[in-house]
């Protein structure tokens, strides 16, 4: 038997399928176009944020996923629960990481970005349920450099705009950005425990 939907389940609906697409490109540095009736549930959902400065020709607004968003569709929700409480203590360190032990593979869920200075990081335990975060938790880190960037001005204070050449955005102007902050992560230990170190170096 079909299941039907009222009006307010299939914008829903149809907003969080928009979510995949909008993950994409923001780990690309892109913008995804979208309706308000899209961006107006995952901005309230905190899915999303949205700069209607930069439209489309059908007026559509430029959209890009939040942390939340990613480690929500990417993750699951109960997963996110689990370990946003297993890591709800995580002390920031003024010890530095060292870019060549660098590990590039894999995501992780909330962490302290916005509060680490050049030269310190955080570390994230191993544990039953996460065994090896330094294999879970490059796109996050990656996500955060995303989200710190900033648009390249030009001498008249304007956003410099380039053309994407590929994907789903092609053709599209965005904002040529240029990242702020730089944080790497490497495979650490603490206390005899293995985890994950993520520093600032930039």
């Amino acid at each position: 038997m079909a299941v039907l939907e009222n009006k307010f389940q299939k914008l829903n609906r149809l907003a969080f399928e928009q979510m995949p697409e909008i993950i994409k490109s923001t780990k690309e540095g892109l913008y995804v176009f979208t309706p308000e009736s899209v961006y107006s549930i995952l901005v309230k959902k905190g899915f999303a944020e949205v700069n209607c400065d930069i439209k489309n020709d059908a007026g559509e607004c430029a959209t890009r996923a939040t942390q939340e968003g990613i480690e929500k569709f990417q993750t699951g929700e109960e997963e996110i629960m689990s370990e946003v409480e297993s890591v709800g203590g995580i002390e920031i360190e003024n010890v530095a990481v060292v870019a060549k032990r660098a590990s590039r593979s894999g995501k992780g869920s909330i962490y302290p970005f916005a509060a680490l200075e050049i030269g310190q990081s955080f570390f994230v335990a191993a544990t039953e349920d996460k065994p090896e975060p330094w294999k879970k938790m490059a796109s996050t880190v990656g996500t955060a450099m995303t989200r710190f960037a900033v648009p390249v001005l030009d001498t008249n204070g304007q956003p410099v705009m380039r053309l994407v050449a590929k994907g789903p955005n092609k053709g599209a102007s965005v904002p040529e950005m240029k990242k702020t902050r730089v944080f790497t992560m490497i495979k650490d230990e603490k206390n005899g425990v293995a985890g994950a170190r993520i520093g600032r170096t930039a």
